[in-house]
């Protein structure tokens, strides 16, 4: 029984690297359809460990069939085999780069999957040209309205940010942002460690200003697909080094797409 099952698989071995190549291009086109709409991106995932899956047992029956042909003596059965395997590995190879490169751009969907809420107040990155500095905000700002103490600047998943903040003693200050949905923190270790910035001892109220350039990346979403970002500013005691948050605002945000 084994043997007739093998016979057959080695009679038609060929056509197994054809079902592949057809799973690689239903790949390739759900990948290319992504750009427009959702559903692809998440068929597509399913393809892609069909695919995987597809690979991995026709390379198991390739090295059996193998095996079995020079046990048997059919030497030229054998090398067309292999060298038909070693075109597939580069073609495989070969696609998978392209598929790489393309995924690297290919959207994710983030804002489609954390719509905004149609009652969510939330505010608007402000925009400001390339290498020009942050505006100065003195005449708008007040000690007593924390809410005009954050101000967000920038898009396309790049951002800049200042702040003005009221007595402190020395430590660090350093935005956290979270979605504002699901509350999933937003590129977490990247954007603390971007954008701490120390503070010294002082009783009066004060700015703090990160030039444009030295801002930070969300990376979570696509250029121009916009959900709702809690930005928040902390404060660590450099002493006691307990931590405090000073203030939040809601902005609309996109990401930044590699």
């Amino acid at each position: 029984m084994a043997d007739d099952f093998w016979e057959r698989m080695t009679r038609y071995w060929w056509r197994l690297p054809l079902v592949v190549l057809l799973l690689l291009f239903i790949d390739t086109v759900l990948l290319s359809a992504s750009e427009d709409h959702i559903w692809p991106y998440y068929v597509g995932l399913v393809m892609e460990w069909i695919t995987m899956l597809a690979v991995v047992a026709v390379g198991v029956i390739t090295v059996v069939i193998i095996v079995r042909d020079f046990k048997m003596k059919r030497y030229r059965h054998a090398v067309t085999c292999l060298l038909a395997s070693l075109l597939g590995v580069v073609v495989l190879f070969a696609w998978s780069f392209f598929y790489g490169m393309a995924a690297q751009s290919a959207p994710t969907y983030y804002a489609e999957r954390h719509p905004i809420p149609s009652d969510l107040e939330y505010s608007t990155p402000g925009n400001i040209p390339w290498g020009e500095s942050l505006p100065n905000r003195d005449s708008t700002v007040t000690e007593y309205d924390t809410n005009s103490w954050l101000m967000l600047y920038g898009n396309l998943g790049l951002y800049d940010w200042d702040f003005y903040y009221p007595a402190l003693p020395d430590g660090i200050l350093y935005l956290r942002l979270f979605e504002v949905t699901k509350n999933e923190p937003l590129s977490y270790e990247q954007i603390k460690s971007r954008t701490k910035t120390y503070v010294s001892n002082h009783t009066a109220f004060g700015r703090i200003e990160h030039n444009q350039g030295t801002g930070f990346t969300i990376y979570e979403g696509d250029f121009e697909h916009y959900y709702a970002a809690r930005v928040e500013v902390w404060h660590r005691d450099a002493a006691t080094h307990q931590e405090k948050k000073l203030a939040e605002k809601i902005y609309r945000v996109d990401g930044w797409m590699r």
